[in-house]
């Protein structure tokens, strides 16, 4: 039997996408530090738009959490996932900064938070991920 979630079948929801779009920002940030030379121009960008696309998630509520039926467990699972995404945005808020003040380690060092931001988000808010 194949399992197919129901975003492949209807399109992918508003959360899906903008996810993919704070999911292409972490990598191409993530691929502008393996260089010498890093163009902080461009850095600054990807995390301008990684923190405009997490915002934009803030207020979303993953597929998981809304089928759950209503009670503790579901409210639980909500505040789960708005704390973690404020968590993100003070990563995103951080890597702003560190772009602007050319600051390669720091950025290096919220690269790899933003890696295991997404990788606890997806475990806990994706089946089978």
């Amino acid at each position: 039997m194949v399992s197919v979630r129901a975003e492949e079948v209807s399109g992918p929801s508003k959360m899906v996408q903008e996810m993919e779009e704070v999911g292409g920002a972490y990598k191409f940030l993530r691929r502008a530090l393996r260089y010498q030379e890093v163009d902080f121009a461009a850095t600054l960008g990807w995390c301008q738009d990684g923190l405009k696309y997490s915002k934009n998630c803030v207020d979303l509520v993953p597929a998981m959490v809304a089928a759950m039926p209503e009670g503790e467990v579901k409210a639980a699972a909500l505040a789960s996932y708005r704390k973690q995404m404020e968590e993100l945005l003070a990563i995103w808020e951080k890597a702003i900064l560190a772009s602007q003040n050319e600051d390669r380690a720091a950025l290096e060092a919220l690269v790899t938070q933003l890696g295991q931001s997404r990788k606890t988000g997806h475990q806990e808010f994706i089946p089978g991920e």
